[in-house]
């Protein structure tokens, strides 16, 4: 019997890049089960256990893959990488954050969501 493999992503809701990151279904199509958690639907003891381990989840999601964490930049490069070449869409997407992929990019995205999050009247986590 053939298992499958499990992703579990944690990330914010209410952020509009992060709800509009649509890779679900690309990825599940690849046989991976992924599971997306809104970190406001966490409890602050959930949210504790995160931040005791070192992430803070309103500068980066958080993706929990075959047994190792990855945060932030690193995270969205496992969904990209793991969705990759499914359509010229994401093939696209792919390409252009590859090509400008860095921490201080990814730091540059957290830097506008909480502009997009300020405007949208939307608290921070």
């Amino acid at each position: 019997m053939k298992t499958i493999d499990q992703i579990k992503v944690i990330y914010d809701g209410e952020c509009p890049f992060c709800k509009h990151f649509a890779l679900k279904r690309i990825i599940e199509k690849k046989g991976i089960e992924l599971t997306l958690i809104d970190a406001r639907s966490l409890s602050e003891k959930q949210l504790d256990y995160y931040r005791q381990q070192g992430f803070d989840l309103n500068k980066g999601m958080l993706a929990e893959f075959k047994k190792q964490t990855y945060y932030g930049n690193d995270a969205l490069m496992l969904l990209i990488n793991l969705s990759k070449h499914s359509n010229w869409l994401s093939s696209m997407i792919e390409q252009t954050y590859k090509k400008v992929s860095s921490p201080s990019s990814y730091k540059l995205l957290v830097k506008l969501r909480f502009i997009l999050l300020k405007l949208l009247q939307k608290r921070v986590l």
